[in-house]
């Protein structure tokens, strides 16, 4: 009789273990929606072409890798944008953006100085639409984007040069009919803009 009090105890606290387990894991997919993290991490460099006749003064690299939320530390390099006063001046690829198609994922914006200037912040708001654009071809749906606060509103400004419009609150509860759908947070919490992506 002992035995099997203990047989169903052991049981018990396995089906408990599996079910806290279940549990956990439930809350940490709501609260983090996305398999995959692409970064992009923006940085002004020194000056380089000061010369007589060159129009190139001031150059913004954006180095974008991407690494799974399962393994955060193991990242892969996909690749380098360099810009200057908002055009872009050339693309270094790495890696192909190897994650599986229809997993979702997050985008996230790093600068290397805490108080990135102007150009550095239209720089990164243009690296974001160059990682959309590479995970809707791969089939990856974009749950979130996460920009520096001090930040937010140029970068927000740089996307909606892409055919991005704000989507108000009053449109909530009605269907929209946009090809796609963004979401924009600021780093810390505070600013928030949903966009709507139209042809």
């Amino acid at each position: 009789m002992n035995r099997r009090k203990s047989l169903l105890s052991i049981t018990f606290g396995i089906i408990a273990g599996l079910v806290v387990c279940n549990k956990s894991m439930a809350v940490d997919q709501l609260a983090r929606p996305y398999e995959w993290t692409i970064e992009i991490q923006s940085e002004k460099l020194a000056p380089q072409f000061h010369y007589a006749g060159s129009k190139i003064s001031e150059i913004v690299k954006t180095k974008i890798q991407y690494y799974s939320m399962t393994n955060e530390s193991a990242k892969t390099a996909f690749e380098d944008l360099w810009y200057s006063k908002g055009k872009a001046l050339g693309l270094e690829r790495h890696h192909s953006l190897d994650i599986k198609q229809g997993d979702a994922i997050a985008i996230r914006v790093l600068h290397k100085n805490d108080s990135a200037p102007e150009d550095e912040q239209q720089a990164a708001g243009k690296a974001i639409a160059k990682a959309i654009l590479a995970a809707s071809l791969n089939k990856n749906m974009v749950a979130t984007v996460k920009v520096p606060y001090s930040s937010f509103h140029r970068i927000v400004s740089e996307i909606e040069e892409y055919n991005f419009h704000p989507s108000s609150d009053t449109q909530a509860d009605t269907p929209i009919s946009a090809d796609m759908n963004l979401f924009i947070e600021s780093e810390p919490a505070g600013l928030h803009q949903a966009l709507c992506h139209y042809h």
